[in-house]
């Protein structure tokens, strides 16, 4: 989000500064990690593991002042400083008896009995698995052992093991729910998820993007595996304009700007043709392209009643470079962390800047973005189809025109959201995108009051296509 969102960045030259050392490193990072890296992680995972089942079971016969504590610790600290120092966070999770590292399934030669073991550990306390934001020093580490070994809480057990880690300082500590495998008796729950409840998983978006702002003000780096993975859901789901409709009840504002600009990036992204895996590329990237903001660069004391949003007064001058110098702590250098960090960087860079031409997903981004700004966020108040007029003109300076004329045509003249009074008196809310070339005036609609005044007790849709003709556009109530 800008402060004004029609103004170029003020650090013009850190910026372009950046944007060159990134595309320079992007060619450095094709070759990814190979597979024996990627081996060898998991072999040091499973040590972690190990170390960390038997620190655990240790505490059972020995105080933790015990000399014997200090050789294991000193190995269970050694493994998580190199496993950080590869991975950024070291992700472990325990689902039935198998233990993960992130998404990858980690082997034992003893037949899992480390997996069984230290899950039992782990739901002593109602938890699932634990995240390390950062290596332990040995005092910490005894600090961890000792809250574990802790006799757990009947009535909130994971409640007060967080108490507990943090009184001890572990706030780079994160617990984790218990797990589960989907089974036969959840396949209606995924068909209702697959089915088009979008609202439900913009709420679940939004709460992850209030819980990485949360990580980042304790020194924790955003989980980009739970990202990914709305976002594979969003994805998935296909088309749908519900989550632009709503406020997100329970979300701070901030997520919900996040969870919109995601949607309307992902609509531009299927226009133009990217695959299901570029879609992903580009929601990953929607839903991080503001955490600068928790940097909090170049923040002032605003006046009294100014902040739209409560603690987070204006101006955030740098958050773009802020927000990739978030991401430069992860560890390595995958090309498309350096396509993330690019489009963070120069999200509201104009397309038309011929020093330094911002990148694809950051020009998507740039429609994305303004488009909310200009109807709800930073003071924004124009209508769906004011906002859209208000950027229309700007195809080729601010916009790439290319993509400004995709996100029209897929929005139409009267775009989700948008509320219209038709001739015969009813009030309606488009619920629809563009349905086809015939169609760009002639959306899907809800009625919101019927001719009386009065609103329906039962849902009403018009379709714009088959009756009913606007008279005018009104200002959402």
């Amino acid at each position: 989000m800008s402060d004004d969102h029609l103004t170029t960045d003020p650090t013009r030259d850190e910026i372009d500064l950046a944007v060159v050392r990134l595309s320079q490193a992007l060619a450095r990072a094709r070759a990814g990690q190979g597979g024996e890296q990627q081996d060898e992680v998991a072999r040091q995972a499973a040590e972690l593991v190990r170390a960390l089942h038997g620190t655990l079971r240790m505490t059972r016969v020995h105080e933790l002042d015990n000399q014997a504590f200090d050789r294991p610790l000193e190995e269970l600290g050694t493994l998580l400083g190199d496993l950080v120092g590869v991975l950024g966070q070291v992700r472990i999770a325990v689902v039935e008896g198998q233990v993960y590292l992130s998404e990858q399934r980690l082997r034992f030669d003893d037949r899992n009995q480390v997996g069984v073991a230290l899950s039992r550990e782990l739901r002593r306390h109602d938890c699932g698995g634990l995240v390390f934001h950062e290596a332990l020093p040995l005092p910490a580490l005894r600090a961890l052992l000792g809250a574990f070994s802790a006799s757990p809480d009947e009535a909130r057990p994971r409640a007060a093991l967080r108490v507990a880690l943090d009184e001890a300082g572990l706030q780079s500590v994160e617990l984790l729910g218990q797990f589960r495998f989907q089974t036969d008796e959840d396949e209606g729950l995924r068909e209702r998820t697959e089915g088009g409840d979008r609202i439900e998983l913009a709420r679940q978006g939004a709460a992850l993007v209030d819980q990485t702002w949360d990580n980042l003000g304790q020194r924790r780096l955003p989980d980009t595996v739970a990202v990914r993975r709305v976002v594979a859901q969003l994805v998935h789901q296909g088309e749908g304009s519900e989550p632009l409709l709503q406020d997100l009840a329970g979300s701070s504002p901030y997520a919900a700007h996040t969870i919109r600009v995601c949607h309307v990036a992902l609509m531009i992204g299927r226009a133009l043709g990217l695959d299901a895996g570029e879609l992903q590329d580009l929601g990953v990237t929607a839903l991080m392209h503001d955490l600068g903001y928790a940097a909090r660069e170049g923040a002032e004391t605003a006046p009294d009643g100014s902040p739209l949003f409560a603690g987070y007064p204006p101006p955030f001058e740098r958050h773009g470079t802020a927000g990739a110098r978030l991401m430069l702590r992860r560890p390595g250098f995958h090309p498309a962390q350096a396509r993330r960090m690019l489009a963070i960087i120069q999200h509201h860079k104009d397309a038309n800047d011929a020093t330094s031409p911002p990148s694809l997903h950051a020009r998507i981004l740039r429609i994305a973005e303004d488009y909310d700004n200009l109807q709800r966020s930073r003071g924004g108040d124009l209508t769906p189809p004011e906002a859209l007029a208000h950027m229309a003109p700007h195809g080729g300076t601010l916009y790439d025109p290319v993509l400004l004329q995709l996100f029209i045509n897929t929005m139409g003249r009267y775009p989700p959201g948008s509320v219209l009074r038709l001739v015969d008196g009813r009030v309606v809310q488009v619920r629809s995108t563009v349905r086809g070339p015939s169609m760009f005036e002639t959306p899907l609609t809800e009625v919101l009051r019927d001719a009386r005044g009065e609103a329906p007790r039962e849902p009403q849709y018009v379709d714009l296509a088959r009756e009913g003709e606007v008279e005018q556009v009104l200002r959402p109530v």
